[in-house]
């Protein structure tokens, strides 16, 4: 039986994610709502990596992430490398963001996980610490430079 195009696996996967960070980075102040709205009118759904200190200060945003169906992540409470961090304050900076998010959305972000600039992505320590915390390091594959000014 020859299997039909409607019945063969695509050879190619895309899945959108996105970093949402604290107001600090040089991203436009209505940026997350811009995607939030474009996502929304083309049907697509993506992960969304929140800075859990971006979720206490936008929390209402952060709820309409959850509520049109994006999946939830954590992509850490202070955005600092995850290397330079001892390994008590790297599980401080996860749990603490893990909360404000989870208060925020509702949705617990486990298990997935995106390092601060892709800092400690490829580090079997890091990736360990995280396993032990329920989460998986989630990096990216492309990087479509939308961070430079």
């Amino acid at each position: 039986m020859t299997e039909s195009p409607r019945t063969r696996p695509a050879p190619w996967r895309v899945a959108l994610t996105f970093d949402v960070e604290h107001g600090d980075h040089p991203a436009h102040p209505d940026g997350t709502r811009h995607v939030l709205e474009t996502l929304t009118d083309r049907e697509v759904v993506g992960t969304m990596f929140i800075q859990g200190r971006w979720a206490q200060a936008n929390p209402v945003l952060a709820k309409d992430l959850a509520a049109h169906g994006h999946l939830i992540g954590n992509h850490s409470h202070h955005h600092a490398p995850m290397t330079w961090l001892s390994p008590k304050a790297f599980d401080q900076d996860v749990r603490l963001a893990e909360r404000a998010i989870r208060r925020a959305t509702g949705h617990d972000p486990r298990p997935w996980f995106r390092c601060p600039f892709g800092d400690g992505s490829e580090d079997p320590a890091i990736r360990s610490a995280l396993d032990r915390l329920g989460y998986r390091e989630t990096s990216w594959r492309v990087d479509p430079f939308d961070w430079r000014s």
